[in-house]
Formats: structure tokens, C-alpha cells, sequence
């Protein structure tokens, strides 16, 4: 029996155990930003300051390339200054942002539809502010009720200088008025127009001292006239006894089509109530929900997770129309703003593809993947990938369509090819989820079938970059490490052997009969060069081939293996190994890190597309307790969150508190979507992965012609049943026992004291 003494350190480890424990039971909310979309802009509404604080122009980061392609493109501008409410009480009058809250600000219901409430005279006064789906074009719909209120006032503050992108000047303003509209817009030397629309009727409006009278106690002039710098309007409205209001703040590129955006708003708002233009907007949102997918069971936390995520995806598609100059309908964000991922990343967008297409959501993944066939020009960066023609950007995209390769203040770009087999896996999913094999021989606006497409300038084009032994060349992979330090990364040619052997089946849904072995056969060939290269002695899965040599080649994007069924046995010594091995890059937050490179905090972070993906493997591995703990953690958090997901948790002491939202906030594949696909694994939803091995039956299924078996494979041992399995069916870990759980928990508690170097503030390594 242990003395007291010896077992002082047993209970110091258990009280730093119980606060780990207590602190994530309770986690805080660490980010205060409510962002609203409908795929032509983005608004953003502050929880701190209660006021809307942005308008973007466009829905993504840069709009064009400058002419070094060194630099970033040309940034989108951030037209809002601010932009509230206010109220008339009996004498009193004032705006909300300066009231007191009187509740929690949040989504309605999970959709884009932003709520906060404040009171102010004894009235509690409701703000809403959404983007409306339905509405094609950049659009803002704020509404007011506040029962028992006189009049309701709204100010926009806009500027239509010029300026940095983020902080335009509000210099060499001017209103132009549209009575017949009930509308003004506001002009500047900066571009376009802003559009004010009085949806629910306007008694005066004035551009004079609008924010000083309205908190002196008196009414609005009636004033549309001014001219100068910074010119704010403001509307004014008497309220029924129901108390509502509402506007529309639209932005359009030609200010002589100002007008005609106040007529088409008005249009769409055909005379509605403000109370059922809410009611509408809500159902329009269910109606375009679909029901999780049968056997996915959430809790209701998870159910609100999961809604919004759902959302977050559907705000992150650019829904901007097809034009000569810009190709860019149906981009898939990285983030949403105010991350500052707001560009289309080919490789988060096949995240959310897949899952858009396995959750029902077949419009949305099949203008996803159009996009990446239509995009224009690609192909730029040739000379860095064995001079082949390839249809797919080898990172990502300016708002215009055009390939970016994405310096990020580097010497040389970053050039990525792990987005091409994921494209193949992509498309596969989304034919088989949706039954739509008529897509694959659908002509693209560049003229060649989509089938077509995808062999040429996907398949073929990935095929040719490989090595001898049937890896895929160095490239900057999954973390971005820049062309000067490329490697042979795992994560690559895993995204290779998943994307070739989904090809196969796409060659065999579209008829293409000789190129189903084809395709089986290149997978198969990098299969055997992947188990070849990537194995360390325990059997464990590298990051890299020069990582490997060099003893230091941990990085959690290896994951893969599982999710995408590379493994040929989900508990065997490969998969065992590899996940002991990961244990390594749990960090003080609770979850993984990236990778071992230690380069900066953005390395040392805690990242939740790597907890999720871990969460699947844990799963399948029969490590049931650990991956339900993981998820549970992503889900407590969000749910005091606005139930939004963040690219990072904070895992590093000095840059603040651990466990706090950090990095690009919401991410949108890398969030909601990976989380919906784990939500699905968890149900036993593995995608099929059969290598041109199955058929579509009539109801939707899929028919495995070798039982369930994936044909062929380089790697050691049995192949795992691609369509069969459930994990629903594994049985979950057994808990250790306390004295192994204690011993299990120290590593956790010494990898939190670890100092990190440099703080980063960008993607890529």
C-alpha cells in the first residue's frame, strides 16, 4: 500500500485531471461574430459593438490577380462602416448599439438569420439581419420589432471612398434619391453603389446629423441631398402596435443600375409584411433542408452542429452568375468571413462536396464540381507538375475563376496535386449519392463531356506525375509547405490510390469500359508504392518519404488511411501503429495538432479537421471512447459558439487561453463539412471504395460484384469490405482501468507545458 507521501503526485495528477475535465464540461464562448450570406456577399454583425460592421462587395477574398503573381490579388472592399437600429419610447429615443442587451444574440433556428435582442425605454426591441436565399444578388434584409415603440430609425453608415480593401475612406460622397422606390443610394469614387430600400414604408429620410438627433430625443429631417465626405443617411418609420420595420441595403457594380436593384428588391418583397418576410425566409430554409440521412443519430447538440453546418456550407457556395469575365458559380469558400479563408481552396472544397452529396444536397455538390470543370484559365503552373495539361488549379481560386497558386509572401508558390485525386473521389460520390450518371456525359462550357474531363485533365494528368515506384511526386501537399521545401507527402498519394480507384468506378458508370481496369490498375500501382514508402518499422505511416529518413515524420494528415479505406484491415498492425503513433501530437487543448514540424503556433494548434477525421479512424480502430470524447469536445464547444466551427482551437500558453476559437473562423470544409462526414461515419455511412467493382441498383443502393471486397491492392493483407461495413457494429473500446487512465492522462498534461516559437499568421507552413 502506497504512504501518503507517494501518493501526493497521483493526486496532484488527478486534480489537474478533474480541472481538464471541469474546464471542458464548461467551455466559454471565445467568438462574437454572426456572419450572414447568400452567395453574391457577406454581412457580418458584431456581438460586441451589436451592430452590423460589415458589407462585403463580393463573397470572396480577391477578386483578380495583380500582375506579379507573387503578390495577393486584388482584395474585395468592406464597404460597411456600421449599420443599426434605433427606437422611439414614449420621449426617449436612441439606437440599439448603445442600448442594453436583453438576451442572446444568434441564428435563427440554425439557417442565416442573424437575432439580437436589446432593450431600451422598457421595450424590448428585436434586430434580424439575413441575407436572402432567393434573391439573386448582393443583399442585406434588416428588420425591426419592437412592440410598443413610436417610431423605428435605421442608419447606414457605408463608405464609398477609396481606401485599403478592409477600411475604404468615406470621401467624395454623395446620395442620389429614388422616390417612386422609397429607396437612396449612395455613391463614391471607390465604385458601384450602395441601395437603401424601405421595404415597409418611409416617412422621412435625412443625411444630417442623422446619429446626433435621433439620441438628442428628435425626429429626422427630411434631407436626400448631401454630398462630401462621409455622408450617413438614415430612414425613419412610425411603427404599428406590432412594432416592425424593415429595410434592404443592396450593393450593386453600376451605379446606373441602382434604380433597378430598388425595383427588384421591392419586387421581391411583393408588398409582404416584415413579420412574414421572417416567416418566409425561416420556411425557405426548411424547405431546402434535407433530413440527415437514415441511421445518423445526433443528440440534440449535435443536431443544432449539424444544422448549421449545413448552413455554413450553403453560405460558403458563390452563387454569382457565369459570366465571360468571371467563371465562378457554384466556388466553395474555404471560410466564411471574417476568416480570412474566404477563397476557394480546391482541397477544403472536396470536403464539402462530399459531403453536400452524401447528405442529400445533390444541386449544391454538382455546382461544386462544375465549377472546377468550367473554371478559367488553368493550367498555368505546367512547368511545376511534369508539364502536363491539367484541368484542376493546383491550389485554389481568385473571385474571378482564375488559378491561383498562392505565394503567401513566400519565394516560390505552393503547388498542390492532392486536389486532383480528390476531384475523382469527389465526382464519384456525388454520381453515386445523387444516381445522376447522366452528369458524367453532360457537356462542360469548355465543350468535352464531363467524363471526358475528368480522364484527361484529372486522371491522366495525375497519372503522369508519379514516380517509378508509383508514388505521386513532392508537391506542398495538405499544410502548404511551399515548392522549395516540397516532399513526398503521404497525404498526396493516399488523395492518389482513393481518386484512381473511384475513377475506375466513374469509367464504369459512364460505360467507358476499357478504362475501368485502366484506372484499377494505376490504383493498385500507387497502392504498392505508397506501402512501400510510407511504412516506418513498427508499420507505422510516415508523413513523408523525407520526413521518414530524417526520424521526424509525424503528421496527423496521414489519417486519411482510414476514412478514405486505404488500410487494409481497420485493426490491424498498420492501423494499430499508426494511430499509437498519432498519440503523440495530442496537445493541451484536448485534441491533435498537424504535424511535429513545431514551426509556429499555427503548427502547434489544436485543428479540428484533424480531431474529426481522428474521431472516424478511433471508430473503425475499435477506439470507440476516445473518438466520442473527441467529438463531444468539438460540439460543447460550438454549442456556446453559435454553434459555428473554427479552423483551430488554441494549444499554445502565451498566445492566450487554451481552447479558445483561433485561425480562420467559420471554416466551412474543414468544419461543417468534415463534421457532417464524421457524423455520417459514426452512423456506419462508409462511402463505398470499390475501384469499378459495383453497380447503382434502381432504389439508390449500391451492389458490390465481388461481395464487398475492393479488387486488387498493393497492400499487405486482406482487403477491407468497402460497402458492408458498419461501424455502428464495432463495439466500442473498453474504458481503462483508473490507474491506466492516470497513467494515459500524464502525456497529455506534459505535451501542454511545451513553449512554441513564432506566432503565424498565415495557411501555408
Amino acid at each position: 500500500m502506497l504512504s501518503p507521501p507517494a501518493l501526493l503526485p497521483w493526486a496532484v495528477v488527478m486534480c489537474l485531471i478533474a480541472q481538464t475535465w471541469a474546464a471542458s464540461a464548461a467551455p466559454q464562448r471565445t467568438f462574437y461574430r454572426l456572419t450572414t450570406g447568400n452567395g453574391h456577399g457577406f454581412q457580418i454583425y458584431d456581438v460586441n459593438s451589436r451592430k452590423i460592421v460589415a458589407f462585403l462587395e463580393h463573397p470572396y477574398r480577391y477578386l483578380r490577380p495583380r500582375p506579379d503573381p507573387r503578390s495577393d490579388g486584388v482584395g474585395r472592399r468592406n464597404l460597411a462602416f456600421d449599420l443599426y437600429f434605433g427606437v422611439r419610447v414614449g420621449g426617449t429615443s436612441g439606437w440599439l448599439h448603445e442600448a442594453t442587451p436583453a438576451g442572446d444574440p444568434g441564428y435563427v433556428e440554425e439557417t442565416n438569420i442573424i437575432r439580437a435582442p436589446m432593450s431600451l425605454g422598457g421595450v424590448t426591441a428585436e434586430s434580424y439581419f439575413f441575407a436572402p436565399f432567393g434573391y439573386e444578388g448582393n443583399a442585406l434584409v434588416a428588420l425591426l420589432k419592437a412592440p410598443g415603440a413610436r417610431e423605428g430609425y435605421v442608419l447606414f453608415n457605408f463608405h464609398m471612398g477609396g481606401g485599403s480593401p478592409d477600411s475604404p475612406d468615406a470621401n467624395g460622397e454623395s446620395l442620389r434619391s429614388f422616390p417612386a422606390e422609397q429607396a437612396v443610394a449612395e455613391l463614391g469614387p471607390g465604385g458601384g453603389a450602395m441601395v437603401y430600400v424601405a421595404l415597409s414604408g418611409l416617412d422621412r429620410a435625412d443625411c444630417q446629423n442623422v446619429y446626433a438627433k435621433v439620441r438628442a430625443g428628435q425626429g429626422l429631417g427630411d434631407n436626400r441631398t448631401c454630398a462630401g465626405d462621409d455622408v450617413v443617411p438614415a430612414f425613419q418609420r412610425a411603427l404599428g402596435p406590432d412594432g416592425w420595420m424593415a429595410v434592404a441595403v443592396l450593393y450593386v457594380e453600376d451605379p446606373a443600375k441602382a434604380q433597378a436593384a430598388a425595383q427588384g428588391i421591392r419586387a421581391w418583397a411583393a408588398g409582404r409584411s416584415p413579420e412574414q418576410i421572417l416567416r418566409d425566409a425561416l420556411a425557405e430554409w426548411e424547405q431546402w433542408r434535407r433530413p440527415p440521412p437514415a441511421g445518423v443519430n445526433l443528440s440534440p447538440l449535435e443536431r443544432r452542429v449539424w444544422r448549421q453546418s449545413e448552413a455554413v456550407q450553403r453560405m460558403g457556395q458563390v452563387r454569382e452568375p457565369y459570366t465571360e469575365w468571371r467563371k465562378n458559380n457554384g466556388m466553395i469558400l474555404a471560410s466564411l468571413p471574417p476568416g480570412e479563408w474566404h477563397s476557394g481552396w480546391v482541397r477544403d472544397a472536396m470536403y464539402s462536396i462530399v459531403a453536400f452529396a452524401r447528405a442529400g444536397y445533390h444541386t449544391e455538390a454538382r455546382m461544386g464540381l462544375d465549377f472546377l470543370l468550367d473554371a478559367d484559365p488553368v493550367g498555368k503552373y505546367r512547368s511545376y507538375v511534369s508539364n502536363v495539361d491539367y484541368r484542376i488549379s493546383v491550389v485554389r481560386y481568385f473571385g474571378s475563376g482564375e488559378e491561383e497558386a498562392d505565394y503567401s509572401g513566400e519565394p516560390t508558390p505552393n503547388i498542390e496535386v492532392d486536389g486532383w485525386g480528390m476531384m475523382m473521389w469527389a465526382a464519384r460520390q456525388y454520381v453515386d449519392a445523387s444516381g445522376d450518371v447522366a452528369w458524367l456525359l453532360k457537356k462542360t462550357k469548355r465543350g468535352p463531356v464531363v467524363y471526358d474531363v475528368l480522364a484527361r485533365g484529372v486522371a491522366d494528368a495525375l497519372a503522369q506525375h508519379r514516380e517509378p515506384n508509383g508514388i505521386i511526386k513532392a508537391d506542398s501537399s495538405i499544410w502548404e509547405v511551399h515548392e522549395e521545401r516540397k516532399k513526398h507527402f503521404a497525404y498526396t498519394t493516399m488523395a492518389a490510390i482513393r481518386g484512381f480507384c473511384d475513377m475506375a468506378t466513374l469509367a464504369l458508370r459512364a460505360g467507358r469500359m476499357a478504362d475501368v481496369e485502366k484506372y484499377r490498375k494505376i490504383s493498385q500501382e500507387v497502392e504498392a508504392g505508397f506501402y512501400a514508402s510510407f511504412l516506418d518499422r513498427n508499420g507505422a505511416i510516415a508523413g513523408s518519404v523525407e520526413e521518414l529518413a530524417m526520424n521526424q515524420y509525424l503528421d496527423a494528415a496521414v489519417v486519411e488511411a482510414f476514412t478514405w479505406n486505404i488500410l487494409p484491415d481497420f485493426k490491424g498492425r498498420i492501423a494499430q501503429a499508426t494511430l499509437d503513433l498519432l498519440r503523440q501530437l495530442r496537445v493541451e487543448s484536448g485534441g491533435f495538432k498537424r504535424n511535429d514540424d513545431g514551426r509556429s503556433s499555427y503548427d502547434d494548434n489544436e485543428w479540428i479537421l484533424i480531431d474529426l477525421r481522428m474521431a472516424d479512424a478511433m471508430w473503425r480502430a475499435g477506439r470507440g471512447a476516445e473518438a466520442d470524447q473527441l467529438v463531444a469536445n468539438i460540439v460543447e464547444k460550438a454549442a456556446v459558439n453559435f454553434n459555428l466551427l473554427p479552423e483551430l482551437y488554441n494549444a499554445v500558453q502565451r498566445d492566450g487561453a487554451i481552447g479558445r476559437y483561433a485561425g480562420s473562423i467559420p471554416m466551412v470544409g474543414y468544419g461543417g463539412g468534415a463534421f457532417m462526414l464524421t457524423m455520417l461515419d459514426r452512423a456506419g455511412l462508409i462511402e463505398p471504395s470499390d475501384c469499378g467493382a459495383s453497380v447503382l441498383l434502381p432504389d439508390g443502393g449500391i451492389q458490390v460484384m465481388d461481395g464487398g471486397a475492393r479488387t486488387g491492392g498493393g497492400g499487405p493483407g486482406g482487403m477491407v469490405p468497402r460497402t458492408t461495413a458498419c461501424l455502428c457494429q464495432l463495439g466500442a473500446a473498453e474504458a481503462p482501468a483508473p490507474g491506466t487512465a492516470v497513467l494515459l492522462a500524464l502525456p497529455w498534461i506534459l505535451v501542454g507545458t511545451r513553449l512554441v516559437r513564432v506566432q503565424r499568421h498565415r495557411r501555408g507552413a
